[in-house]
């Protein structure tokens, strides 16, 4: 079962606050557990305890991207994490394109191959195409 699926149906069914206090402390174990998985995975917090996560420092954009290496808990550079960031937009761009060309908005056949092959070109293309139209998988 999915995680927040669970949650979700705890949250609903099982799990029953007598007040706003019961909550606060049950959220603040959770953060603490949370916390106690996730810091010890980026040497920015490092010497922070869990248990005093309000001493942790209030990160901005700008901390955050002067710091990405430190703070990311993947082991992903800020270089590639951009790459992939990049990538992931040309092709969600590709994609709509692709969307709009599928609903008939692109009129004249010309255009459609003049798309198609810009398309081909700049490689944005992936699995999910096929250029015949009879599968998922590029022909």
């Amino acid at each position: 079962m999915y995680p927040f699926i669970k949650e979700y149906l705890l949250a609903k069914y099982l799990r029953i606050f007598r007040d706003r206090l019961h909550l606060e402390e049950w959220q603040q174990k959770q953060i603490v557990k949370h916390l106690e998985q996730v810091l010890p995975l980026s040497s920015f917090y490092e010497g922070f305890s869990a248990k005093e996560f309000s001493r942790l420092p209030i990160v901005d954009k700008v901390i955050m991207m002067e710091n990405f290496d430190s703070i990311n808990t993947l082991g992903l550079k800020k270089e590639e994490a951009f790459k992939v960031g990049l990538r992931a937009k040309k092709r969600a761009s590709f994609l709509r394109q692709l969307i709009i060309l599928q609903s008939g908005s692109l009129q004249e056949h010309q255009e459609i191959v003049e798309f198609l092959l810009q398309i081909r070109k700049s490689g944005l293309y992936g699995p999910e195409i096929c250029w015949q139209r009879c599968c998922r998988t590029p022909c």
